[in-house]
Order: structure tokens, then C-alpha cells, then sequence
């Protein structure tokens, strides 16, 4: 499960 943590990455900096 390494797409999960880009992905996961991806969201907080759209969560921001």
C-alpha cells in the first residue's frame, strides 16, 4: 500500500 500514502498526500493539501 504505497499509492494510499501519495494519494493520501494528494488530500490533506486539498483539505488545507
Amino acid at each position: 500500500a504505497e499509492k494510499i500514502q501519495e494519494q493520501a498526500e494528494q488530500l490533506w493539501s486539498s483539505y488545507s
